[in-house]
Order: C-alpha cells, then sequence, then structure tokens
C-alpha cells in the first residue's frame, strides 16, 4: 500500500509539472500573439498613412505637387498638435531653384506646416515636378522630395 501511494503522489507531481509548463507555453504564445497584432496594426497605419502621399510618385504637374505639399502640410499640423511627430511627420526637400532662392540652401528640409505651404506658393502649376519619398525605420513616409524635370529651371 505504501508504494501505491508514493506512485501516486509522483503521478500526480508529474501531471502538475506539465500543467504548469503548459499554462506557460499558452502564456507566452499569447503575448507574442499579442506583440504580433500591434505590429500588423502599426504596419497597417503606416501603409494607410502612406498611401495618400505615394499616389503623387514620379512625374507630376505642378497643380498635383501643390496638392501633395497642402496634404503634407495638413497633416503635419495634425500630428504638431498631437505631438506625433517622430514616426510620421514629413520633410519637404527640394533642388527647385525657385524655391532655394525663396528659403536659401536648407540641407535638411523643412517640416513647417507655414513653411510647407510657401513652398507650394513656389511651385509653377506650368510646370513638372519629380515626386519622390524616403522612408524611415518605422516604415514611414519621411522625406518628399520634388526635384526639377530636365528642362525645369
Amino acid at each position: 500500500m505504501g508504494n501505491t501511494n508514493k506512485a501516486l503522489i509522483i503521478a500526480a507531481s508529474v501531471l502538475f509539472a506539465l500543467l504548469v509548463i503548459s499554462l506557460g507555453e499558452y502564456i507566452y504564445s499569447q503575448s507574442s500573439e499579442s506583440e504580433n497584432a500591434e505590429s500588423t496594426i502599426a504596419d497597417m497605419e503606416a501603409m494607410t498613412r502612406n498611401k495618400q502621399y505615394e499616389l503623387y510618385s514620379g512625374i507630376r504637374s505642378g497643380g498635383e505637387v501643390k496638392r501633395l505639399l497642402k496634404l503634407a502640410a495638413d497633416n503635419n499640423q495634425e500630428l504638431y498638435k498631437s505631438q506625433d511627430t517622430i514616426k510620421s511627420c514629413v520633410c519637404i526637400r527640394t533642388n527647385v531653384d525657385s524655391i532655394l532662392k525663396e528659403f536659401g540652401s536648407r540641407s535638411y528640409g523643412v517640416r513647417y506646416p507655414s513653411n510647407i505651404y510657401q513652398i507650394a506658393d513656389c511651385i509653377s502649376i506650368y510646370q513638372k515636378y519629380n515626386v519622390r519619398f524616403s522612408y524611415n525605420e518605422y516604415g514611414y513616409i519621411w522625406e518628399i522630395n520634388i526635384e526639377n524635370v530636365d528642362g525645369n529651371k
């Protein structure tokens, strides 16, 4: 009878250990799924924000570039209000002579909405511009590069 009790205690201990290990694995898998879900949500947010800008990629008319700059200024204004500028606030960079004359040589670009509106005022609706983007480590568009198309000054 004594051996039977010892065997039952050992069996119960093994089952309890398996239960604890299974519970630990379940908790770990739930936290991993939660992190993956958060990562997916962040990726979707970046994709959604980027899509509104990416519509303007490539050779664009001055009118389209003005609309892009208005969008960037409006979005940056909202981001400055919420203090969420690190991940998704865009910077405008350019090599367009009329803009460089207005702002001087700014190798670091322009982020403030009022300055972006000023840049939009320098864009000619009669010219074509090349628009391209740079992305940050979070997957957001970080810079909007507006360049002269050959023949534009």
